[in-house]
């Protein structure tokens, strides 16, 4: 854990970005942005209470998850976000948590030139929310993290979401899979615990996979 506070130091300094959300993301404080109760509600049913747990949440935005996460667990989770907007509104969110050594709160942009930081622990659970397709080479990212979690928790746009970021990826994904549930299984390595529809901001519902 030593080298991963190090390393956050560093990469403030550096003041690394990838995407900039410039607005609000997760609706923590009743003004705009896309409500995360229903997703919680998913992640919930798998999250139990364990002091030693250590979860990552890769593109945690405003900590939404990481909060609940650390509340359930009463352990630690790592909280990735390149964005200075939604880190800002985190940082207040989340102040109690990171003061008390609950959530290490990291500014970077995750990539697959600096993922093997992270994947140097084992992991309870991994939050891979809405985020795998603004990230370069996904595939990789979500490979290294299934190696050394537990549990993740996934949501990618469906493959017919043109109002998604990333035409490409998805594409790719049809062309060479068919279907989210292959390439989930297939890039992971992972068996698929439980599919849930959830409300969409880019379409009429997107699904979190739940991964173990």
């Amino acid at each position: 854990m030593k080298n991963l506070i190090s390393f956050a130091r560093i990469v403030e300094k550096r003041g690394i970005m990838f995407f900039k959300q410039k607005k609000n993301y997760q609706k923590i404080d009743g003004k705009k942005g896309r409500d995360c109760n229903e997703r919680w509600a998913v992640l919930d049913a798998f999250v139990n209470e364990n002091p030693n747990a250590l979860s990552i949440d890769v593109g945690a935005a405003e900590g939404y998850f990481s909060k609940k996460i650390a509340e359930k667990t009463g352990g630690r989770v790592i909280a990735i976000e390149g964005s200075e907007h939604v880190l800002s509104r985190q940082r207040t969110y989340c102040n109690d948590e990171i003061e008390s050594g609950k959530i290490l709160s990291m500014n970077i942009a995750l990539t697959d030139k600096n993922v093997d930081f992270f994947t140097q622990h084992q992991y309870d659970y991994c939050v891979l929310l809405a985020v795998l397709h603004w990230i370069h080479n996904p595939d990789f990212v979500l490979r290294e993290f299934a190696k050394v979690s537990k549990i993740v928790f996934l949501e990618l746009p469906e493959l017919e979401d043109k109002k998604s970021w990333n035409q490409p990826y998805l594409k790719r994904i049809a062309d060479e899979f068919g279907t989210l549930e292959n390439y989930i299984a297939g890039i992971s390595g992972k068996q698929i615990l439980q599919v849930t529809k959830v409300v969409s901001h880019t379409a009429g519902y997107r699904r979190i996979f739940v991964l173990g």
